[in-house]
């Protein structure tokens, strides 16, 4: 699946390509986030008000940056 270079929530994934079903599109979400390529960039709160938690945003992980920094020891 390929991620969107803006930030976008699953729902966004649903309504975009093959129309994956949610189920499928969390997964491959959860599975990008364990491998890096994607990171939680906030929450949004719908404009409708629905029930239900907030929709979480993500984008893709900028490889060029540093994901963990280090201090040395001296």
């Amino acid at each position: 699946m390929a991620f969107p270079e803006k930030p976008f929530t699953v729902r966004l994934l649903t309504s975009t390509g093959a129309h994956p079903k949610y189920i499928t599109a969390y997964s491959r979400v959860r599975k990008a986030l364990s491998s890096g390529e994607l990171v939680v960039a906030g929450k949004v709160t719908p404009k409708e008000a629905r029930r239900g938690a907030r929709e979480m945003l993500y984008q893709r992980a900028n490889a060029a940056a540093a994901v963990v920094t280090a201090t040395a020891a001296v």
